[in-house]
């Protein structure tokens, strides 16, 4: 879904999203620019990235969900943040894969010279939350309209494992988060990329794995501002207060940090 609040009754998300097309209208009958999805409504914006042949046809070709392409400007941020990474020295972690589209689109509008000499190691238990290192909140969320796990359906594991054999230097891992990371994880690290949906999961990933990280380096929190996930906002507030680290938070509801040393 495109647009939502856990605090707009499901009964009344109809007209949020007539408020919505109108807007478009609106936009549309003055011939200005805008961006409706994802949560995420603007006017007047250039939109570099919607002119970007490259970048769209990359996006266009990773989707595998038609609410896929709602998420086209948290692809233009994680590509950005790889983008910003990769001249590092380190290589790229991804927390929570569920079928590979960021990774994905990222590696076809950067192309796979970008990554020469990297590793890119991609975690996901592909079989939903683990519920030692999430909240009741967390958990509830991560269930489907049925109380079934969204994570784990639609085989999501084969999915990403077909979609990066044929690159030997991407590293599809199955296990918990934070726990896989103490048996299979770089020494040295460029980018990290946290969407476990869970506070304590990721903040617990940054426990192992924030000294590894290249000064310079980029963590990308994919649900940090969104609303649904307060608890994680505010275990990353904690967590990132201790290190005498601030994240900035974005309009798509991601969080970013480049680490100071």
């Amino acid at each position: 879904m495109s647009f939502y609040d856990i605090r707009i009754p499901q009964e009344d998300r109809p007209a949020l999203d007539q408020l919505v097309n109108n807007l478009k209208y609106f936009a549309s009958d003055h011939k200005t620019s805008g961006y409706f999805g994802d949560n995420l409504i603007t006017l007047g914006r250039n939109l570099g990235f919607m002119a970007d042949k490259r970048f769209l046809d990359a996006v266009n070709d990773s989707f595998l969900e038609n609410g896929d392409v709602n998420k086209t400007w948290r692809l233009h941020v994680y590509s950005w943040a790889i983008k910003t990474a990769l001249p590092l020295d380190g290589d790229l972690i991804e927390c929570g894969v569920y079928r590979g589209l960021y990774v994905d689109s990222a590696i076809k509008y950067l192309g796979e010279t970008a990554f020469e000499n990297k590793e890119f190691y991609l975690y996901d238990t592909f079989e939903g939350l683990d519920l030692r290192y999430s909240t009741t909140m967390e958990m509830a969320l991560s269930l489907d309209a049925e109380g079934k796990a969204e994570y784990s359906k639609n085989d999501n594991e084969t999915v990403a494992r077909n979609r990066f054999e044929k690159f030997k230097w991407v590293k599809v891992v199955k296990g918990v988060v934070p726990d896989i990371l103490k048996i299979s994880s770089p020494e040295k690290i460029s980018f990290l990329h946290l969407d476990l949906n869970a506070g304590e999961a990721e903040t617990k990933a940054l426990d192992y794995l924030y000294d590894r990280i290249t000064n310079g380096g980029v963590i990308l929190i994919d649900d940090y501002g969104r609303f649904e996930h307060n608890q994680l906002h505010c275990a990353h507030n904690w967590w990132f207060r201790d290190k005498g680290q601030a994240i900035l938070e974005l309009p798509t509801g991601q969080g970013i940090v480049i680490k100071r040393d």
